[in-house]
């Protein structure tokens, strides 16, 4: 009889350690997952900030690159090759080093194309140590746009040109 007593009260004890620790499972479980989906809520809180601040960074650099196509296009309209210049790092001022060939090409632009007007900035974005703008420039005889591609990098804490494009390949399509 006693080994009765002795084996009810062991198997009563095991029962109850089996329920506590059954019971015990779905509660961690469910701390489980609301630890996990709060990892996900700060991985996707840190990222959309992230994004955000990127963003910011290119509106800046937006607002920064509007004085310099704003001279380039005004030194067209003007063909004033110093000007035109001014903003470009050592490489391309080497590239654009002869003044004669810039009065030739821009007075030829002028006469085909009009003079630059309307410049909305259609898109930016960050390459590396490059920020690549692109716009839409109106010139005067055109009735299409002309997407005017410029690339820029910081020397020095400013902000100087790396690269530019006009794309008047576009009207021949």
């Amino acid at each position: 009889m006693m080994k009765k007593i002795v084996l009810l009260t062991l198997i009563l004890f095991v029962a109850s350690c089996s329920f506590k620790a059954t019971k015990k499972e779905p509660e961690q479980v469910v701390q489980g997952k609301s630890i996990a989906a709060e990892k996900e809520e700060k991985k996707k809180r840190i990222a959309a900030e992230k994004k955000e601040k990127q963003k910011s960074a290119l509106k800046k650099v937006g607002d920064e690159a509007r004085p310099i196509i704003d001279n380039i296009l005004q030194s067209i309209k003007d063909i004033n090759y110093e000007t035109y210049i001014k903003d470009f790092d050592s490489t391309m001022k080497s590239a654009y080093h002869d003044k004669e060939q810039f009065r030739r090409i821009n007075k030829g632009r002028k006469e085909k194309y009009g003079e630059p007007g309307a410049r909305p900035l259609v898109r930016i974005r960050k390459d590396l140590q490059y920020y690549i703008l692109t716009y839409l420039v109106k010139f005067s005889k055109v009735e299409k746009p002309i997407p005017v591609i410029m690339s820029l990098k910081r020397e020095e804490g400013k902000l100087k040109v790396a690269f530019l494009q006009y794309k008047f390949s576009i009207l021949k399509k």
